[in-house]
């Protein structure tokens, strides 16, 4: 992971640009489809946008979002909790992110 590479845990604390300077690298040297961690979207609705366009731009094939309120806590421990997102929430990013391809 990113995270590994920095020397970090896999709690969120690798950035936007750590996380999309990767995806650039990555896609630069394989043909592979990369499947990508977009961490929470690195903010609200407009930072996700910004996010998915981001990873697409640096070759991103897919990318996973996470829906663990901060700070996140590893999928198996107890307590952690998920983001309330409206699936109409949902639907506006990706309506902003078709109609920023065409």
């Amino acid at each position: 992971t990113v995270a590994s590479h920095l020397g970090l845990p896999d709690a969120g604390l690798a950035g936007y640009g750590e996380m999309v300077d990767r995806v650039r690298t990555l896609s630069r040297i394989s043909t592979a489809p990369l499947i990508c961690d977009g961490d929470t979207g690195y903010g609200g609705l407009l930072n996700v946008a910004h996010t998915v366009e981001g990873y697409e731009a640096a070759g991103a094939a897919a990318i996973q979002l996470e829906d663990q309120e901060f700070p996140k806590k590893c999928g198996h421990t107890p307590g952690r909790r998920a983001v309330p997102l409206p699936c109409s929430q949902l639907r506006a990013v990706k309506r902003h992110c078709s109609r920023a391809r065409q």
